[in-house]
């Protein structure tokens, strides 16, 4: 089969199964992922009413730079001709089906054609996924900029193509411009650089260039956050992170660990913030949310390191399983309290055993990503610059994303995770044959 057909049955399998999850909801309103979906919608409100780049319900809104530009900016067409929700979910699954067949052409060029074809198409198939991105989110054009921008920078590793670091910095800046994870890990194209080159002979001007592009692209945006904001940050969601997240899953795992009650996290009021979408009531929010981790540094090292493996040891799919009727299943997955263990989730609910086996096969992908460098020098005597590229990549982002280590975190690598593994397969199956013949 040609590359052109794998490229369009890829395309369609992600698009039916995502419009298959769109189906799913019940109601237009389902699109709506909690909050941060109406905060998204706010903002493209506020946007074509008030001329403001504001997520506050009100009617003077406030500047603010709670959520980063671009998804809001591709909902304003859709908010402005009033049309159902059903029409941007539609966009979006074009958009990330898109996406996905457009990975398998660049992993091609990186793994064998065979692992691209499996990683991609279970990447497509993968029912998490595929409900997250047939949400009001950002996934669908994150998982666009991001993966590109990761997969461009592994290949401009291997070929040394200017054209490759280009275009990656560009999309990593629009990566950034959709979640602020991504604004972060800019120190990846100086990285690729030095990795692809080696210290000795590393190309300056092309660090410049890739750095260069990435801030011009994300400048408009940090103009608007420093000078119209007074505000260093390229978005404050981390900034109610500290309290409403991190301090206060570190403040429930210290509890678990006999922390006494007056020196617990102090209780603060989330309403302004959580009723109005009032960012400026974030900050006085976030400097309790400091001052407890700083007063417990050691402690709070200690916790997010232990949180790292929660990016990678849980499937999502009670919440897919939540939604189906005639299983009588319930699980509430934002609940974080110490829960029953896997047996008890069995007896008292059968379907937990579908979950168990997602959750495992997640831990398995995971290792096998892992071992790759390794299994790859096993049988080369050396290590590929681009899977240690795409390695470090893991850690990093694995670091950021802790310790909320939320499930739509993993997403966005999962593509990632999906290559390395079957590539380690793919090496396994060789050393066993290597040592059957031998």
């Amino acid at each position: 089969m040609n590359t052109k057909k794998i490229f369009i049955i890829i395309f369609l399998v992600a698009f039916l199964i995502r419009l298959a999850a769109l189906l799913s909801f019940e109601e237009e309103k389902s699109l709506i992922y909690i909050s941060d979906s109406l905060t998204y919608l706010q903002v493209a409100e506020n946007l074509i009413e008030h001329q403001v780049y504001s997520m506050e319900i009100s009617d003077t809104p406030h500047a603010d730079n709670f959520r980063t530009p671009l998804y809001p900016i591709f909902l304003v067409p859709f908010v402005w001709l009033e049309t159902s929700l059903y029409a941007p979910a539609i966009a979006q699954l074009l958009i990330v089906s898109a996406a996905i067949a457009l990975f398998f052409l660049l992993a091609r060029k990186i793994f064998s054609e065979k692992v691209s074809i499996i990683a991609t198409t279970l990447f497509a198939l993968e029912p998490f996924g595929a409900l997250i991105e047939s949400q009001i989110m950002t996934e669908s054009i994150f998982i666009l900029f991001f993966g590109s921008s990761i997969l461009l920078l592994t290949l401009y590793i291997k070929d040394k193509k200017l054209k490759h670091l280009v275009i990656a910095s560009a999309a990593m800046a629009l990566a950034g411009l959709t979640r602020p994870i991504a604004f972060y890990l800019f120190i990846l194209i100086p990285f690729a650089v030095l990795l692809s080159y080696g210290i000795k002979n590393i190309k300056w001007k092309q660090i410049g260039l890739g750095l260069l592009i990435f801030f011009v692209i994300s400048s408009p945006w940090l103009i608007f956050t420093t000078f119209k904001l007074h505000s260093l940050t390229v978005s404050s969601i981390p900034s109610m992170q500290v309290y409403e997240y991190h301090a206060t899953m570190f403040d429930e795992w210290r509890q678990t660990r006999g922390a006494k009650k007056d020196d617990l996290l102090p209780e603060v009021n989330l309403d302004p913030v959580n009723n109005t979408f009032d960012a400026r009531a974030i900050g006085p929010i976030k400097e309790v949310g400091i001052e407890y981790i700083k007063s417990h540094a050691f402690e709070y090292v200690l916790f997010h390191t232990t949180r790292i493996p929660q990016l990678f040891n849980r499937s999502g799919y009670e919440n897919i399983l939540n939604g189906v009727g005639f299983l009588n299943f319930y699980h509430d997955s934002t609940d974080r309290e110490v829960s029953n263990s896997w047996f008890e989730k069995i007896k008292n609910q059968p379907a937990f055993l579908f979950i168990a086996i997602a959750d495992l096969f997640f831990i398995i992908i995971t290792l096998l990503a892992l071992v790759n460098p390794f299994l790859y020098n096993k049988l080369n005597k050396k290590f590929r610059k681009e899977i240690i590229f795409l390695i470090v990549l893991i850690i990093l982002y694995s670091i950021i994303a802790s310790p909320i280590a939320s499930i739509r975190f993993r997403i966005p690598i999962n593509i990632i995770l999906f290559l390395l593994a079957f590539d380690s397969i793919a090496m396994l199956n060789k050393i066993y044959k290597i040592k059957k013949y031998d």
